[in-house]
């Protein structure tokens, strides 16, 4: 008995074929490359109109990409080759259509331009300027190396602080997987580390003093912003405590915090505790 083989299809319309190869990749790729691929796909099927698969020429194509080159980039024509071979390799695989016209097509030798590496002086000059949200994605991109996409994707499970890793998932990997890297913490964290406690152990003396300032007055508002001052002299204490077991030097911090916040309760406490009656 012969072994039962796949019907192989003669021949398909270009943009039926298409939109069903773009239904595969808006599911697979991520929405950039699926983006491209529909553009691509939008253009040559209004050049070349109703066509079946197998008509298609390797003139139609050359032309096509030499107007790319000529209107964009050498770049272009090669991506636009890239993205036409494999769909046409989908076809093959699929249909069992086969259509060597891109194959036939060289791809465009480019000079691609060195990218510009701004100097440590202008990135520092840049994160000086920038504040509040815009800061932290500037030091995140600065000391990761990140792409906007990976450092969106983050979770608390992909930073590490006790072992001092921290992981990128990136798709870019065969088949599209989508794998993990890992890396290093950057050693001048624990510089960070020690701004991350200055700035919440002032942030809580500023809110403890608020607090006492608004209880005369607004006891509700009081208790709120003492809640903060709190919180902040929670993270600040965390952050200490990890930090101190690298740098017992900086102990010294530590037990200003304290002290600070030792006066800055007593004030409150006389503030709040009702006079003694004589």
């Amino acid at each position: 008995m012969n072994p039962v083989q796949e019907k192989i299809q003669i021949g398909m319309d270009l943009k039926k074929a298409s939109n069903e190869y773009l239904d595969l990749c808006e599911l697979r790729y991520s929405k950039d490359t699926f983006v491209e691929k529909r553009t691509l796909c939008q253009k040559i099927c209004l050049t070349w109109g109703k066509i079946d698969i197998t008509d298609i020429t390797p003139s139609m194509v050359s032309k096509h990409l030499q107007q790319r080159a000529m209107q964009t980039s050498k770049n272009a024509y090669n991506k636009d080759r890239k993205n036409l071979l494999a769909m046409f390799n989908w076809f093959r695989k699929t249909y069992g259509i086969v259509n060597e016209a891109v194959a036939r097509v060289d791809r465009m030798p480019e000079e691609r331009k060195p990218e510009y590496l701004p100097p440590t002086e202008d990135i520092d000059k840049v994160k000086m300027v920038a504040s509040g949200q815009d800061r932290i994605m500037l030091e995140c991109y600065y000391y990761t190396f990140a792409r906007r996409s990976e450092l969106f994707d983050w979770i608390w499970d992909d930073v590490n602080f006790e072992k001092e890793w921290y992981r990128l998932w990136t798709k870019k990997r065969l088949h599209g997987d989508r794998q993990a890297d890992y890396f290093p913490m950057p050693k001048s964290y624990e510089t960070h580390r020690i701004f991350a406690i200055l700035y919440f152990g002032f942030s809580a003396i500023t809110d403890f003093f608020l607090a006492g300032h608004e209880f005369k007055t607004n006891k509700l508002s009081a208790i709120t912003i003492l809640l903060g001052g709190i919180f902040s002299l929670l993270f600040a204490v965390g952050f200490a405590l990890q930090e101190y077991g690298v740098i017992p030097k900086n102990m010294i911090v530590y037990l200003t915090e304290w002290i600070y916040f030792i006066l800055v309760m007593s004030w409150l406490l006389l503030k709040i505790l009702p006079p003694k009656k004589k």
